[in-house]
């Protein structure tokens, strides 16, 4: 494959058609971090879904892959917090470009949670025809705003870093080919407050009125509502990957959360 530097494995022989294989893999590619920040799964599919892990999620993102029939490309953010680019690793900005030239295949889906998800909407902005789902993700560099809020001693505010690219300018232009689903949780309550609080609703509801976003609801009090869910989203990509126009991707998205909400436990 030619284009921008990546550090990556080609795994075009290894199933990660289940949930147990999907987990093995995971346990396989974080104990490879040094080596890889990518890696593809040929299932000798049309369309491939591309997978974002989020800060400190590693490889473990690749759980919602488990019933997917598409190629899979899947990114690790280690030592490329919000994929702002590393030796192993190019910046958001060239992977969206890379993904509209087709380097993986055809990309159909883009998947991701908090930092995973804000790189989903990024690398969608090229894409003809596409769908990225985004779960809890942050779109812009909170710092000043989060800052200026007088914020109750007893909840512990997470930032972002510097420099993040301002999602709502960025998307502005974006193809309306493609279309980006925000699910936000109704909370962040369990996640818990006093030591991760990111305030989400503030990053997703800025979105509501950027060009073929649309935001849905969970009910659901965490701010990575995948962790308690995979199996759930796992149908959710694999339902949307299966839908042919964008109106019955945006309804299986919504059934998809639906489910989730429903299976929600009392602490989730």
């Amino acid at each position: 494959m030619t284009g921008s530097n990546y550090n990556f494995f080609s795994r075009p022989h290894v199933n990660i058609a289940n949930r147990e294989a999907a987990r093995r893999e995971a346990a396989y590619l974080n104990s490879r971090q040094d080596e890889c920040c990518c890696a593809f799964y040929d299932a000798g599919a049309s369309t491939t879904t591309a997978i974002f892990g989020g800060s400190a999620e590693q490889f473990h993102i690749l759980s919602v892959a488990s019933r997917l029939k598409t190629n899979v490309v899947v990114f690790n953010s280690e030592g490329s917090f919000w994929f702002k680019g590393s030796l192993h690793l190019p910046n958001i900005e060239e992977i969206g470009r890379d993904l509209a030239n087709d380097r993986f295949g055809k990309i159909s889906v883009l998947f991701g949670q908090s930092s995973g998800g804000y790189a989903a909407l990024a690398a969608s902005k090229h894409l003809e025809g596409a769908t990225a789902i985004a779960v809890s993700p942050q779109t812009f560099d909170d710092r000043a705003a989060k800052s200026s809020m007088r914020i109750s001693s007893f909840l512990k505010p997470s930032y972002t870093e510097a420099d993040l690219l301002d999602l709502r300018q960025y998307l502005a232009d974006a193809t309306n080919s493609s279309q980006r689903a925000i699910i936000l949780s109704a909370s962040e309550y369990s996640t818990p407050y006093e030591g991760l609080f990111w305030i989400d609703h503030l990053h997703g509801f800025r979105m509501i009125d950027v060009p073929t976003v649309q935001i849905f609801m969970l009910r659901s009090s965490l701010h990575s509502s995948v962790w308690r869910n995979a199996d759930n989203y796992a149908k959710m990509l694999a339902d949307v990957a299966q839908c042919d126009s964008t109106e019955q991707r945006r309804d299986a998205i919504f059934a998809g959360t639906e489910v989730v909400s429903a299976n929600v436990d009392s602490t989730g």
